[in-house]
């Protein structure tokens, strides 16, 4: 992550990133404000992309694999599944939704930076986690990551609005919310 961060603050020589042309912007532009029956266009993106990922994780043979591989490798492994492959083909779908939410978010502002989306894993781990995925591997949830992803943003919002938290804050309380997970987690499986 490191590296490709670097190599974006390089290619963009430490500057932003911008869609000067307005011939583009206004052909870009509803991508991000646009919406079908009054359903934003990222809204519908957010549930097609969880849609085929349900279908993937419940109703494939690579799925039931990747609960495998997450569970325990090395029962994957003598099981007769290839890890590395597993592996790598789930952080490339990963790098493929990442570069679908990205193309979605830029027309927001006409414009990005190599530090735009920094600390967002953090986010979406948090979102995974609220949403009932185990963080031990072997248990997944993507309808739940999708609610938990709604519940932290409505939680922020509320927090933003009534000024109870400083903005700031925000990530430091999902960091609070994902080591309070991890320990509810472990003592669950300590009782079990």
């Amino acid at each position: 992550m490191g590296i490709y961060r670097g190599l974006t603050t390089w290619l963009s020589q430490g500057g932003a990133i911008t869609l000067r042309n307005p011939e583009v912007q206004a052909v870009y532009r509803p991508v991000y404000f646009g919406n079908l029956f009054g359903i934003p266009y990222p809204v519908l993106a957010i549930f097609i992309t969880a849609a085929i990922a349900a279908f993937i994780l419940y109703r494939t043979s690579f799925g039931r694999h990747v609960i495998a591989v997450g569970s325990n490798e090395d029962v994957a492994r003598y099981s007769g599944i290839s890890v590395a492959r597993v592996r790598t083909m789930t952080y490339l779908i990963q790098g493929l939704c990442v570069a679908g939410a990205c193309l979605i978010y830029i027309p927001r502002l006409s414009s990005t930076t190599a530090t735009t989306g920094t600390m967002w894993e953090l986010n979406a781990i948090t979102a995974v986690v609220v949403g009932g995925t185990a963080l031990r591997g072997g248990v997944g949830r993507i309808w739940g990551t999708v609610a938990g992803a709604f519940i932290l943003e409505i939680i922020g919002n509320i927090m933003l609005l009534t000024s109870y938290v400083s903005e700031y804050l925000l990530g430091a309380i999902q960091g609070a919310i994902v080591i309070i997970a991890m320990l509810v987690q472990r003592s669950l499986t300590r009782k079990s």
